[in-house]
């Protein structure tokens, strides 16, 4: 009975020894992969410690007296090692999980988040809950996953839940979700529903965060009635795809036929002139100028003669408009197929529409834009895109061969858009319709202006090209007051596939199937061989 006693203890302390042991590496990993010190890890932890002094405590008679044996010291060298590898692996993971950070290593960047989002959800200032309905086996499901995982990773009131549709259908019902795939985003009572299935993009789930988080909406009018372009044209010269862009960053698009209208609307955040063949009449003229006078906001797009260029009312604005065409002989226009009439547009003056903006703009057949020598009182005008310096501004025809004639044409760069800002002369009667500036902030009316000297850099042909389309969306996002917008819009995919031809093939295949399989056998042997 005295020696099953001492064993028993034995046995127990050699338990709770062993139960210390693995509470005490589970506190660890739970401390580590969650970045904190909760509740649970550290009572695993403080607690396993615990049974394994206990443990020490009941064997250290034994422990004595192995201590001094060869063995026992390899294994307390192993032990230490080990011990040492652990608690490194484990402050490496806490504060990899507290100071973590991501690079993306693609060419085109296409696992990064565009700026304009980055910018969207560092400025989040109320939660956006994100509901995913998909198929818990679902295949599409870990595309979404890692994309909406990248919003989370920026800010985390971007909150993100998947549901499964058939294990859920009380919250899909609520949500009126009919499709697997569905993506909804909700803020406060505003609810937006993106409906692509696995192909959900990064363009439509911040399109989405867009109009989620924005109170209200915006009215932009086209003018029409002079030849400008149609809105609802899906031709290459149209500007439905502007339209269906503006849409999408939550502004209402509608058309202004001046000529009937005494006033600009009072709802108007933003006018635009879309290229108009024909010059305003004198009513029409002093309608933009008294709209502009009081804190107006206008883009006017003109393109080279005989079309119209408003040139006195904007040189009262202190905008010249130049009676030429740009002419660019530099190579990068060439690659568009298009000559020298294609400049393309690559030096930016520091601005708010262009800051951090490092990719081209392609302006086919444009006129000079740029700024007063002598701006009027309160009125400031600055370009905002040059051409290089292998172009000119040509004055003379343009039929045939041109070449650049030193005294009559001007030499580049040339400018090929301005932006204007002044101090409003009237108080608006609708702050909000006209920008009213950022919330919280007091801030003197203000009157903006863009001028560029060529329309069709915003067709349909051309608007999706280079960095054309956020060069005229981020005009719109200053022009209204928005300039916490102003960025590099997502981009789809870049298709970076590889082509081979048969005689490639072959050589890849006789390489993986053949040469290399066989070098390592000949490898194989040949050290087999000498070692006997």
């Amino acid at each position: 009975m005295e020696g099953i006693i001492p064993d028993m203890k034995g046995n127990l302390f050699a338990i709770l020894g062993l139960i210390g042991l693995v509470a005490l590496g589970a506190g660890l990993i739970l401390a580590s992969s969650s970045g904190q010190w909760t509740t649970a890890p550290t009572l695993l932890t403080a607690g396993g410690g615990l049974l394994i002094v206990l443990f020490i405590v009941a064997y250290r008679r034994e422990a004595k007296a192995t201590l001094g044996s060869r063995s026992a010291m390899y294994g307390a060298n192993l032990a230490i090692v080990t011990l040492a590898l652990i608690g490194i692996l484990t402050i490496v993971n806490i504060l990899a999980a507290k100071y973590h950070q991501r690079k993306d290593l693609t060419h085109s960047g296409m696992y990064s988040l565009a700026s304009q989002t980055v910018k969207l959800l560092e400025g989040l200032d109320k939660d956006v809950n994100v509901l995913a309905f998909f198929k818990d086996d679902g295949g599409d499901r870990g595309v979404v996953e890692d994309l909406l995982e990248e919003y989370k990773f920026i800010s985390d009131k971007f909150k993100v839940q998947f549901i499964d549709p058939d294990k859920n259908p009380a919250i899909t019902k609520r949500y009126g979700v009919t499709n697997y795939g569905t993506v909804v985003l909700e803020s406060g009572d505003k609810l937006e529903r993106i409906v692509e299935g696995g192909n959900t993009s990064e363009e439509s789930v911040t399109n989405a965060l867009l109009r989620v988080i924005r109170e209200g909406k915006k009215k932009i009018y086209f003018i029409e009635g002079h030849g400008e372009a149609d809105l609802e044209d899906a031709d290459r010269t149209g500007y439905s795809q502007a339209k269906a862009m503006l849409e999408n960053q939550n502004y209402e698009v509608a058309v202004l036929f001046l000529m009937r209208e005494e006033e600009v609307p009072e709802d108007c955040a933003l006018l635009i002139a879309g290229g108009p063949e024909k010059e305003f009449i004198e009513s029409e003229l002093e309608t933009l100028n008294r709209y502009l006078e009081r804190a107006g906001k206008a883009l006017f797009m003109l393109d080279p003669a005989p079309s119209a260029g408003l040139k006195d009312f904007l040189e009262d604005w202190g905008v010249e408009v130049g009676d030429d065409v740009v002419v660019d002989v530099s190579p990068a226009g060439r690659l568009f197929g298009a000559g020298e009439f294609l400049p393309m547009a690559m030096s930016y003056p520091e601005h708010p529409i262009t800051e951090d903006f490092r990719v081209a703009t392609i302006f086919p057949y444009v006129r000079s834009v740029s700024a007063s020598d002598a701006s009027p009182p309160g009125v400031t005008a600055q370009s905002l895109a040059q051409t290089s310096q292998q172009s000119w501004a040509e004055t003379g025809p343009v039929t045939g061969e041109v070449s650049y004639n030193e005294g009559e044409d001007r030499l580049g760069p040339i400018s090929l858009a301005v932006a204007v800002t002044a101090e409003a002369k009237e108080a608006p009667s609708d702050t909000a319709a006209m920008g009213g500036g950022k919330s919280g902030e007091e801030s003197k009316p203000q009157t903006r202006l863009v001028v560029v000297g060529d329309s069709e850099f915003a067709s349909n042909a051309l608007i999706a090209s280079s960095g054309n389309g956020d060069f005229f969306l981020n005009i719109v996002s200053w022009l209204v007051e928005e300039e916490e917008l102003i960025s590099i819009r997502p981009k789809d995919p870049e298709d970076r596939r590889v082509t081979l031809t048969a005689g490639q093939t072959k050589i890849v295949m006789y390489l993986s199937l053949l040469i290399l399989p066989l070098s390592v056998l000949v490898l194989g042997v040949g050290v087999w061989l000498k070692r006997r």
